[in-house]
């Protein structure tokens, strides 16, 4: 799953800053 966060991390600039933070989240979760 960490592999997979910094591509994700990297469409999230893309993206909304507010998915970006979701994202964090839902790590958080997962971890």
């Amino acid at each position: 799953m960490e592999q997979m966060l910094p591509k994700k991390q990297e469409a999230g600039g893309k993206y909304r800053p507010t998915l970006s933070a979701i994202l964090e989240q839902f790590s958080d979760v997962l971890a």
